[in-house]
């Protein structure tokens, strides 16, 4: 009998830690859905887009492109690890070093991927032709390579806001205007929002800022 008893608070000590468990992992899922930065939308509205949407993707658009083509951690895939020299400085245009980008982003395929939970396709296209042509990206027997980042990006995204907004079907334009901390200059951007499994950045492009205004 007492054996029986104590197989049963084992059964219900088991039960009980197998809750807590899906428990804490409903939780931690919950958590990274809030705190991923995604525009939310439900069944019914899954066209529709606010500006605090806009300014949700283009933070995000901000964190993609930083993972891929700012963070060291694009070609540098260990702690300890410096990179891997793909061209070195004196066979490039630029004098400056190729490195071989990790496995996450190592083609263009998967650079593309990447680039399009926030962009759209032809967005996306885009800006891997553009950093190719201007000597940051390279492909190399189907392997990327990458100049590792000189600089810092002063734009205040976080406190930026959309002064002008039209949607229409599936698509919709922003003029954003950001403060550019480096500057201390406020400029203004066109983006242009297009639903393409999501809503994804189709471009962005300067207006005007503080700097050119004075000059007038």
């Amino acid at each position: 009998m007492n054996k029986i008893l104590v197989l049963i608070c084992i059964v219900c000590l088991m039960i009980t830690g197998c809750k807590e468990n899906i428990g804490s992992k409903e939780a931690a899922s919950e958590y990274l859905q809030i705190t991923s930065g995604e525009p939310q939308y439900s069944e019914e509205s899954s066209l529709g887009i606010t500006e605090a949407d806009v300014l949700l993707i283009r933070k995000k658009v901000e964190q993609v492109e930083s993972n891929i083509f700012v963070s060291s951690y694009s070609w540098r895939c260990s702690e300890n690890d410096e990179g891997t020299v793909a061209i070195p400085s004196e066979e490039t245009e630029t004098g400056f070093e190729f490195y071989y980008m990790c496995q996450n982003f190592d083609t263009r395929e998967k650079i593309m991927s990447y680039l399009t939970t926030a962009l759209t396709m032809k967005n996306a296209k885009d800006e891997i032709t553009s950093r190719i042509d201007s000597g940051l990206l390279a492909e190399i027997d189907g392997e990327m390579s990458i100049v590792p980042w000189e600089g810092t990006d002063t734009l205040d995204w976080d406190n930026a806001k959309v002064i002008a907004f039209h949607v229409e079907d599936k698509s919709a334009e922003a003029t954003i205007q950001v403060f550019d901390v480096g500057f201390n200059t406020y400029d203004t951007y066109e983006g242009s929002y297009i639903y393409e499994n999501g809503w994804k950045e189709d471009s962005l492009k300067v207006k005007a800022s503080d700097a050119d205004r004075s000059n007038e």
